[in-house]
């Protein structure tokens, strides 16, 4: 399948929410997955990062939102024990999703390498991310792009996660 990737905007946010529902009410065990708020993906359009959208026939198949931490205080950098500089070429590859009728082309993938690209352009050093550890689709991913473990910890609420970093 032939796939059109561009960056979201604000009007692509009502389908991007419905996109997250969705995938909420399909994964097989509800701790795997954090969902967030319309407000949450707004910031990933125009504030504190950027979301890539895969799109096929005018249809939203992906999404890949990605944070720009910064010097807030859950900048997962902290469990790599960087120095304060380091901290500000830190990203955040917060919730990828993929439509059920595109799941098997490699979407996740190519969404996350085009995210890399375009951090790498902007000067960012490392890639990380929070994974349910029973959660093997997006698992498999991440360590199919390169990234290992650093952490076990408890976040969103006490659910347990993977820290998973990676360096661009």
């Amino acid at each position: 399948m032939k796939f059109e990737f561009r960056r979201a905007e604000n009007k692509d946010l009502p389908m991007i929410m419905d996109l997250i529902m969705e995938a909420k009410g399909r994964v097989p065990d509800p701790e795997w997955f954090e969902t967030e708020d319309m407000e949450f993906a707004k910031k990933h359009i125009d504030e504190e990062g950027f979301t890539i959208l895969a799109e096929q026939g005018g249809r939203m198949a992906g999404i890949m939102m990605v944070r720009i931490p910064g010097r807030q205080e859950d900048n997962l950098g902290e469990y790599l024990k960087l120095e304060e500089s380091q901290m500000q070429r830190v990203a955040h590859l917060e919730i990828a999703v993929v439509a059920p009728e595109f799941q098997g082309n490699q979407l996740q993938y190519r969404l996350v390498c085009m995210a890399e690209e375009a951090l790498k352009e902007q000067g960012f050093i490392y890639v990380m991310a929070t994974v349910h550890p029973e959660n093997r689709f997006s698992l498999r991913n991440m360590e199919k792009l390169g990234m290992k473990q650093v952490a076990e910890v408890r976040k969103y609420g006490g659910k347990l996660r993977w820290v998973m970093w990676k360096e661009i």
